[in-house]
């Protein structure tokens, strides 16, 4: 998880952007607690700067920063901020913001392209040359080389705004199922976004005001993020499976659907035999997890005791050498409690095994730190137990967790879909 943000300016109305960029990045820094990189561009020229606190060994690439913020606002139009949490290419190289050799065009980037490794080479053929190990590299050269269309080459998850000093626009993409949050604000006066919606009020970019049709509809229809207008006044959310360009020139935002599910939901499996879908879906299991632990960092996993957790963790136990760390929230004494069904699995791939135990005491104490690192509001207290397993993983240096999500439902993982799955066989 990394943290990015940028302000453009419309018109100068006196808005500080130093001040301003360095305040949003000060409000995500949990999100990246190990690089933080800006970029301030007028008219002629883009520069990067850091902070006093960040240094670096490598002073021969472009986007390097080699002076400090803060810096007198001036003539400036644009700034970018970054947050890095080192996941791949852990060196100077892998620093955001992040440009080409010329410097025409600058990115910050959020999340992950599990299959950056297949990308580079495809177009190192087309010559393209590189000089990072970092995937947020290849995002850049396949912009460079496809265009927008580049995300439909992408698998991962991604929230990324690249700015592009050829054609004056800045081009942002969250991936199909909005893993990576990206949140932007349209005014008169700016163009902004951020990878929290807190940004915009502790930068003081915006008045803190609720959107009282999404708090209704919250309270009353239980619906969250359900539009494109967010629980902030004045924040909208770029939905999943979206592009958006924002125009330097004409001030105008287009955003566009690039992924549509219903194109990919076909009966073209139906023909197939028990066996050979077992096989098929078991082939494109492990790829999956495969494609996912590449990492410069150790990869841990959520373990619950379900079908998908489970099936996760002993994947990733044949594909790494060392043992696992698998964690796990536990509900003793509760009616509902997979600790028995956890402890199997963890015990039958000799993980590393972590348990934490998500009490009421605990919940009411920490209620306001979960709610603020969530960014929106709750629906459900899993939410505070999935809360206190990556506090266990922090605890336990684990950057990365693996977790599974829909696959319970799709297997028939609880009990009351037994007598659905009895019916189909």
């Amino acid at each position: 998880m990394c943290g990015i943000a940028g302000i453009i300016l419309k018109q100068a109305d006196g808005l500080d952007l130093p001040e301003k960029i360095t305040s949003m990045s000060e409000a995500i820094q949990h999100r990246g607690p190990d690089g933080e990189g800006f970029i301030l561009a007028t008219e002629q020229a883009v520069q990067p700067y850091a902070n006093a606190r960040q240094k670096f060994s490598r002073t021969d690439l472009n986007y390097i920063p080699k002076e400090e913020l803060p810096v007198t606002p001036g003539d400036l139009k644009l700034a970018f901020a970054h947050r890095r949490l080192s996941i791949i290419d852990l060196s100077d190289t892998g620093h955001q913001p992040m440009c080409n050799a010329p410097g025409t065009h600058w990115i910050v980037f959020n999340g992950e392209i599990y299959n950056y490794i297949e990308l580079r080479e495809e177009l190192k053929n087309l010559g393209h040359t590189f000089i990072s190990q970092s995937d947020t590299e290849v995002i850049l050269a396949s912009y460079m080389q496809w265009g927008t269309e580049c995300v439909k080459r992408f698998n991962g998850m991604w929230a990324f705004c690249i700015y592009d000093t050829q054609k004056h626009i800045c081009f942002a993409s969250r991936d199909r199922l909005g893993v990576k949050p990206f949140y932007y604000v349209n005014t008169d006066g700016f163009f902004a976004f951020a990878s929290e919606q807190k940004a915009f009020i502790k930068s003081r970019l915006l008045p803190f005001r609720i959107n009282k049709k999404a708090l209704h509809d919250y309270l009353i229809n239980d619906l969250l993020e359900n539009e494109i207008s967010n629980f902030f006044e004045g924040v909208n959310e770029l939905f999943p499976g979206n592009n958006l360009i924002y125009d330097l020139q004409t001030r105008t935002i287009q955003t566009q659907q690039y992924y549509h599910l219903k194109e990919h939901v076909s009966l073209k499996n139906d023909h197939l035999s028990e066996k050979e879908l077992v096989d098929k879906i078991s082939e494109t299991f492990e790829n999956s997890v495969r494609l996912r632990m590449r990492s410069d960092v150790e990869v841990g996993t959520c373990l619950s005791g379900g079908i998908d957790s489970s099936a996760l963790a002993v994947t990733m136990s044949e594909i790494t050498p060392q043992p696992l760390h698998c964690f796990t929230a536990v509900f003793r004494n509760e009616v509902f409690n997979e600790e028995y069904f956890a402890d199997k699995v963890a015990n039958q791939i000799q993980a590393n095994y972590h348990k934490t135990q998500p009490l009421l005491p605990d919940f009411e104490k920490e209620i306001d730190t979960l709610i603020y690192s969530q960014d929106i509001p709750i629906w459900s207290t899993s939410t505070y137990a999935q809360y206190k397993v990556m506090e266990l993983a922090k605890q336990n240096n684990i950057k990365v967790v693996l977790d599974g999500q829909g696959a319970d439902e799709l297997f028939a993982g609880y009990h009351h879909q037994f007598p659905g799955l009895l019916c189909f066989t």
